[in-house]
């Protein structure tokens, strides 16, 4: 062996051999002054307390604590003056390692370096009358010589049950430590330590009556926090955190130089899924995206600020993206959905921080919802207690595509498109008393439409609905069937109030111009209306999870066709049905679901004017019929022939000439 190598081990043995003599030596003399030890121990922990600090007993361990000291402490509790009035420690733990500066003890002036506290609970009470446990602090006494006040180099958790109680001010702060260690550094008063943790967040209430924040969720983390004692404000810099399974960046700010103290989080999330973001929300806010549905991931930002006050709920404000999603509704799925969201429970400055102030408001939304694309430039949902949405919505699209959602058992779209520019304010639930109010237009061109239950088929429509608040207009309508071009405009007061409530008090006043009306094609109109049968669903449609509100809506629309009044008013320049012709045809007629009441019919015919009211029942098998006629000076011949002679051959257009004068009730 070379004599380098030997004399290199001699030297590594000595120094062995001299540690151990010395540790051996700091063994002997810890165990000979453990009373002493102890003691300094007791006095060191309880500089900055007034209260109790019961410890059950104390052992020494030099393996753990090596080349220092440690000492295990036992059945640790520690209580404020005023515990026999409230009854809550503050701290219980089974086991409170500390650990010691070797020098300091054999210089009987004891550093304590590190604490470790381990299977325990930590518990901040405070009751509904301002009683606290927190008493237990207070400020340390100034020393003489600068830096001669001993400070911890590290702290750590296990097992640590940390509760923070407020009754009075309804804050409730609930952690379950599994592991933290926290190294420090002191520069003057600014104090700064590096934090490695793994916890379990059962409640974060800031207001207890709202919920919790981040209710049982995971975080491991590692990242700093800043004391600024002259400031008095505490700061954690941005770091990653994990929140469950979602990566996050967090930061925050407490500051307690004016009191109450306050406090601000600043939340950053890339990619994160929506139901597990609304997770971290308190149920109040996280139930009213429970409806909602993404796909994909979405990017967030969330700022929560407030203060430690009772009943105080902070100001929260939630900023997200979503680009190219499919977001799910209750009344069905919008595809290729981009937009800008922003939450806020604040929308009147001090009007405090609550459902009724709180407000989504989207920007710059596109979309598809049952193949219709749509934009819409910002929509607001205010007050989540009785929600309110305002938006202005914009759409092009083939009529065909109605179809699925309004086609049920009355409509099919054949060709045609539509446009739509429309603003709505009002509820968005079936049950909400929020007045709703459509401003805007449809139009629609170029269209064939079959109307099932008279199964009358329809060309070259057109038309434009117009929204007026709760009222609707209808004009420009232009409907080709057969010979016959109708011209027609209507409207419908209090449309939205009825539509869901009661269809059957509807009446759309319906003015109705033709220059020439063959009723030979529209005997379909004459008939009993057809119940039409809904065939079985496109499989397609069966697996769509929201496509049972679509088929709601269609029912609903069905339902309202079948149970509104019409109210016509008929202007026609000449009319043909069969034999029959007339001229200057002026009606008044009333549609209802199970008759049609003629209110008044005038025309002129075979050089007279007839002048007519009835009804026509379609509520049975035949269409039973009652009308009551004034004729005056009508040729009687052309007037038999045009009417099939009365379907009898005993007296004929053949057998009769004059005018013809008389009242006639036929059935």
């Amino acid at each position: 062996m070379p004599r380098w190598l030997k004399r290199s081990i001699r030297i590594v043995l000595v120094l062995v051999l001299i540690c151990l003599v010395a540790w051996g030596g700091l063994i002997i003399y810890v165990q000979r002054n453990q009373d002493f030890i102890l003691t300094n121990i007791r006095t060191q922990l309880n500089e900055h307390i007034s209260g109790k600090l019961d410890i059950g007993k104390l052992e020494t361990d030099l393996v753990n604590g090596f080349p220092g000291v440690s000492v295990t402490l036992y059945d640790v509790r520690l209580t404020d003056s005023l515990f026999e009035q409230h009854r809550y420690p503050l701290l219980q733990a089974g086991k409170v390692f500390v650990y010691l500066d070797a020098r300091s003890v054999l210089q009987k002036n004891i550093r304590i370096r590190k604490l470790e506290i381990a299977h325990g609970k930590i518990n901040l009470f405070t009751d509904s009358n301002g009683l606290a446990n927190t008493h237990v602090f207070r400020e340390k006494k100034a020393r003489g010589k600068e830096g001669s006040t001993p400070r911890l180099e590290a702290i750590a958790f296990a097992d640590i049950e940390f509760v923070m109680r407020n009754i009075q001010k309804q804050k409730l702060y609930r952690l379950h430590i599994q592991e933290l260690q926290g190294g420090m550094e002191y520069k003057g008063n600014i104090w700064k330590a590096a934090v490695h943790t793994r916890m379990t967040v059962h409640d974060m209430a800031f207001n207890t009556d709202k919920g919790s924040f981040l209710k049982d969720k995971p975080i491991r983390a590692s990242f700093s926090v800043h004391i600024d004692r002259d400031r008095k404000s505490i700061s954690i810099p941005e770091d990653v955190f994990y929140l469950g399974d979602e990566k996050v960046r967090i930061a925050a700010r407490f500051g307690y130089r004016i009191l109450p103290a306050r406090f601000a989080i600043l939340i950053k999330a890339k990619s994160v899924g929506l139901s597990a973001a609304a997770s971290m929300l308190t149920p109040a806010i996280s139930s009213k995206l429970r409806p909602i549905t993404m796909d994909k991931p979405i990017d967030l930002d969330a700022r929560i600020e407030g203060r430690f006050l009772f009943r105080d709920t902070p100001l929260v404000v939630v900023n997200w993206v979503v680009k190219n999603n499919t977001l799910g509704t209750p009344v069905g799925d919008i595809t290729n959905a981009s937009f800008r969201g922003r939450f806020i429970n604040e929308i009147v400055k001090g009007g405090g921080h609550s459902d009724h102030n709180s407000m989504i408001r989207l920007y710059g939304f596109k979309g598809s919802w049952e193949g219709i694309p749509f934009s819409a430039d910002s929509v607001i949902i205010a007050d989540l207690i009785s929600p309110v949405l305002q938006g202005r919505f914009v759409s092009n699209f083939p009529l065909s595509k109605l179809n699925s959602i309004i086609g049920g058992r009355s409509f099919a779209f054949r060709k045609g498109n539509a446009s739509l520019d429309l603003t709505y304010k009002g509820g968005i639930r079936k049950q909400d008393t929020a007045l709703a109010y459509v401003y805007g237009t449809i139009n629609a061109t170029d269209a064939t439409v079959l109307y099932k239950p008279r199964n009358l088929s329809f060309v070259n429509t057109a038309a434009s609905i117009r929204f007026r608040g709760r009222d609707v207009e209808i004009s420009n309508v232009r409907l080709s069937q057969g010979s016959s071009v109708i011209n027609m405009n209507g409207s419908l007061k209090n449309f939205l109030s009825l539509y869901y409530t009661d269809p059957g008090k509807m009446v759309l006043d319906w003015n109705i111009r033709s220059n020439r009306l063959d009723l030979n094609d529209f005997t379909g109109f004459l008939a009993k209306r057809q119940t039409v049968a809904i065939g079985p669903e496109p499989e397609e449609v069966k697996q769509k999870p929201k496509a049972n509100a679509v088929a709601k809506m269609s029912g609903q629309m069905d339902r309202v066709l079948d149970e509104a009044n019409v109210r016509l008013t008929l202007s026609v320049g000449e009319m043909v049905y069969r034999k029959f012709s007339a001229s200057r045809i002026d009606a008044r007629v009333t549609l209802r679901s199970a008759d049609i009441v003629l209110d008044h019919v005038r025309l002129n015919h075979a050089g007279g004017a007839i002048e007519a009211s009835g009804r026509l029942d379609q509520g049975g098998t035949t269409n039973r019929f009652e009308v009551d006629a004034r004729i005056n000076q009508v040729d009687v011949q052309r007037f038999f022939a045009s009417m099939g002679n009365f379907n009898q051959d005993a007296i004929t257009d053949a057998h009769v000439r004059g005018k013809l004068i008389a009242n006639a009730n036929i059935s």
